[in-house]
């Protein structure tokens, strides 16, 4: 579950390819970087390794929230919490946010956008700012909508 290059989070938890391991968690981030079948094959080691002294591994994964992937108007990271959803700015590789992209890109680099590509829609999100209650983004971290 790898984290937005850009991103200044330290816990892991900004998300935006739920389906790779996050580098900064294996022996060799740079290599794993550079190939991720390392960090993949360090994970297969760790749990047949865990598995073989007769312990199990829980994956913590979190699907409700994404990393910082768009912007709300005029390009900040957050927004107070409306009850319909905003129109958004897609990031680009470096994080800026692109005011022509209310949708990600057709063809986004990896660090433009959430992955697997079904989920590369902006719809797919609350988009309603900051939460009230159980709706709307854990501060930069961006609402998954759970109801579809």
């Amino acid at each position: 579950m790898t984290n937005c290059s850009y991103l200044k989070a330290y816990h892991g938890y900004g998300i935006q390819d739920f389906t790779e391991v996050e580098p900064r968690f294996t022996a060799d981030a740079a290599a794993t970087r550079a190939n991720p079948d390392l960090g993949r094959q360090e994970l297969r080691s760790l749990i047949d390794a865990a598995h073989a002294r007769g312990m199990y591994v829980i994956l913590d994964i979190v699907l409700d929230h994404t990393g910082d992937v768009f912007a709300y108007p005029g390009g900040a990271a957050t927004a107070a919490f409306s009850s319909t959803p905003y129109t958004i700015e897609w990031r680009d590789a470096q994080g800026s946010p692109r005011p022509e992209w209310p949708q990600p890109p057709p063809s986004p680099v990896p660090d433009a956008a959430v992955w697997r590509a079904g989920l590369q829609h902006s719809e797919y999100f609350t988009r309603q700012g900051m939460a009230r209650e159980t709706v709307g983004d854990f501060f930069d971290l961006k609402q998954l909508n759970t109801v579809y």
